[in-house]
């Protein structure tokens, strides 16, 4: 540097760089979960050795041949500082360099109000940067920002619960809107029927609506509006993400597109699904066993319409049918279940081959489906489960000699569990000797008592 002092910050750099590669905060990213975003400063779970909003500048948290460490930067090793420092020249090798690894240094370490100031700096002294990412950074920080958590589907009859993260916001307004879900469903099969040339799954896909309806702009499946309310929001201070449940009007079956709109910030939209009804599909030797029941307390349902749509792709003579691959095959059928709510159909029903959607629904207004949905017909191995099985118990684990061992032998065959059929003989093998002795036991048991000896034995 003494030689070419024009190169100072170009060394500096490099020299800034290796320490920052060797104890930044960014050395913890295997354990980022732990520590993710949306904990807030006040939470007591965890060790205020790991929080990292609360480091100071010449102190970090990174990751040593000795484990996590949190220890105090000396100055000639503190990559902060020398980062500052190349910074404040700005007639040499790329100050606004450093203010942007400064901005992101200072997002790594939670410490937001720090970062947006060297974003402001950078802005002001190099301007908003490519297509504005400056700014977009410095939006993502101090912007009013909301998106819905993962949630499963949700019984009905009690209001729907939803969880909401959030941030800088102070009040959010909720819309809900009723998906027609029977109308959806309608005009797959009707598309299927159609037998369109080449499928498009954007018109048959049933299993994520919710992309269909945001993403794809399918709104003839939206419905009237189901609810609508608001509510006011308590920030985390810090700039950091708050979590927190909201309990919604929403109580009847059925699906509902549920939209929040943050005052002067974003929007975010999710899916939410109320059942009263489901459908349980279980694999049978040679045979699919379906189940009706109520979602709410598992009551079965007799008498619910089960329909069942199929559809089928077989290929076409390309060399006669021009411009055409395959053909469309659909079928469809239905059944009643049973007064346990059960249907079973076998593989004449429900063929392997066919991609199904199955609906069940009664007069009163239930509905439930699955699909599309496979078909698959277990096998059992008779060789298997038709096995002897032979099950000894004794009174005690080890004896003494001269004690009386009391044992019960139960005979059994896997395919059924079932001890009813009786063993004709036992053998017990005890070193030179055998016993044996029958089963007089409906059960198929024997009860045994054997003398043991006043030696030890093998």
């Amino acid at each position: 540097m003494e030689i070419q002092p024009d190169h100072i910050n170009q060394a500096l750099f490099q020299y800034a760089d290796f320490l920052h590669n060797q104890f930044g905060v960014q050395t913890l990213a295997d354990y980022s979960a732990y520590f993710y975003r949306a904990a807030e400063p006040g939470q007591t779970s965890q060790n205020k050795t790991y929080q990292l909003h609360t480091l100071k500048e010449d102190e970090t948290l990174a990751r040593l041949a000795t484990g996590i460490q949190r220890f105090k930067l000396p100055d000639d090793a503190n990559y902060i500082r020398i980062y500052q420092e190349i910074a404040a020249n700005k007639h040499q090798y790329d100050p606004e360099k450093a203010v942007n690894t400064l901005a992101e240094i200072f997002e790594n370490r939670r410490q937001y109000d720090r970062a947006a100031e060297f974003w402001r700096r950078s802005i002001k002294e190099f301007g908003p940067g490519s297509d504005h990412y400056k700014q977009k950074k410095l939006d993502q920080i101090l912007g009013h920002w909301g998106q819905f958590e993962p949630i499963m589907a949700q019984a009905a009859g009690k209001p729907a619960t939803i969880e909401y993260r959030f941030r800088n916001g102070r009040h959010i307004r909720f819309t809900a809107h009723a998906i027609l879900v029977p109308k959806l469903l309608g005009d797959v099969k009707q598309y299927l029927k159609s037998n369109p040339a080449n499928l498009d799954w954007d018109k048959m896909n049933i299993e994520d609506i919710g992309y269909r309806l945001v993403t794809k702009k399918q709104n003839q499946y939206i419905g009237a509006k189901a609810a609508e309310w608001s509510l006011d929001l308590q920030p985390a201070q810090g700039h950091f993400d708050k979590r927190i449940t909201v309990q919604t009007p929403l109580k009847k079956p059925g699906a509902y597109l549920l939209t929040g709109r943050m005052q002067d910030g974003n929007t975010s939209q999710i899916m939410i699904w109320l059942h009263d009804t489901v459908i349980v599909k279980k694999p049978l030797n040679q045979g699919t066993f379906l189940f009706t029941a109520d979602a709410v307390n598992g009551r079965p349902l007799a008498d619910m319409q089960m329909e069942f749509f199929g559809y089928q792709q077989k290929p076409t003579d390309w060399q006669k049918v021009v411009g055409r691959q395959y053909n469309v095959i659909t079928t469809h059928f239905s059944r009643f279940s049973d007064p346990q709510g059960q249907l079973i159909l076998g593989p004449k029903d429900l063929n392997e081959q066919w991609q199904w959607i199955i609906t069940a629904q009664n007069k009163s207004g239930r509905l439930a489906y699955l699909g599309f949905s496979n078909i698959w017909y277990a096998g059992y191995y008779e060789q298997q489960y038709s096995q002897v099985k032979v099950f000894t118990i004794t009174d005690r684990p080890v004896y003494r000699p001269n004690q009386t061992v009391k044992q019960g032998t139960s005979y059994t065959r896997e395919k059924n569990f079932s001890n009813r059929s009786r063993l004709e003989r036992l053998v017990i093998i005890r070193s030179d000797q055998l016993f044996r002795c029958r089963c007089a036991d409906p059960q198929g048991i024997t009860r045994q008592s054997i003398q043991s000896r006043s030696r030890r034995e093998l």
